[in-house]
């Protein structure tokens, strides 16, 4: 299965993806032909609800773009029916434990490799096996890490077999560990510096407009770094990120060179 994001990654490099809080399909398709890689329509915290995904995931699609969604829980009605909507990727948020990224990833993909029912009603990529097949191959599934019960399991979620990526979720992941600075990932003690070593799969992190360019992350990040369609509700720090509590959990990382 070919798309532009998993293009970028055989290419060892970043995949850009835009982020969609407002409502409609006319927005989502705008940001889709401005060159992002894929838009991701956030469920959880923006405006668009699910019944309309169907129109915006195909606005996305038709201007080349990945169209991905953020569910608002790990909810396999929620994943199921975004995926059958015309979704071709799900971050799913908060994120704990491998036992939640591993039911996730369950409902993300078809038998014999999970337990999404069947019926597609706008990302049918053919009948019969044929579909099931290739949308399991063509569903990119990322947990959200986002509290500090997923810090401190991140290893165990990263090894959750059919998972492609975890995405880092720095406003609720800040206030959970309890740093000074607000959802900063230009801040050693959360960001990619540390979070990068992670062994497979892939990192997806923020960036702000200003660095939003391939170049501005190192290779071995072969992730989705996301732009908003709206601006943060405060402005990013560039001041180091310290705990004000010394019990914080840290996952304990290994460098891992293999970033495929």
């Amino acid at each position: 299965m070919s798309d532009r994001v998993r293009n970028r990654w055989v290419a060892g490099e970043v995949a850009l993806n835009a982020w969609s809080t407002f409502g409609g399909a006319s927005a989502a398709g705008v940001l889709a032909s401005a060159g992002f890689d894929a838009v991701t329509v956030d469920l959880q915290h923006g405006e668009q609800t699910l019944e309309g995904l169907g129109d915006v995931a195909g606005a996305i699609e038709r201007a080349g773009a990945v169209p991905c969604v953020r569910i608002g829980w790990n909810d396999p009605a929620t994943v199921m029916r975004a995926l059958d909507l015309g979704a071709r990727g799900v971050i799913c948020p908060m994120v704990d434990t491998a036992e939640d990224a591993a039911a996730f990833v369950r409902f993300c993909r078809y038998p014999p490799l999970g337990a999404r029912s069947y019926g597609p009603v706008r990302s049918a990529f053919g009948t019969g096996r044929r579909q099931t097949d290739v949308a399991n191959e063509s569903a990119l599934a990322f947990a959200q890490i986002e509290t500090s019960e997923g810090w401190a399991n991140v290893e165990a979620i990263c090894a959750t077999a059919g998972l492609d990526g975890v995405y880092v979720g720095p406003a609720d992941l800040s206030l959970a560990l309890g740093f000074e600075s607000f959802a900063d990932l230009s801040a050693p003690d959360m960001s990619m510096r540390s979070i990068g070593w992670w062994p497979p799969p892939r990192l997806g992190a923020w960036c702000r407009a200003s660095t939003r360019r391939r170049s501005s992350a190192p290779s071995r990040w072969l992730g989705v770094a996301s732009g908003s369609s709206a601006p943060p509700a405060t402005s990013s720090s560039c001041g180091r990120a310290r705990p004000r509590a010394s019990n914080a959990p840290e996952p304990t990382l290994a460098p891992n060179t293999d970033r495929r």
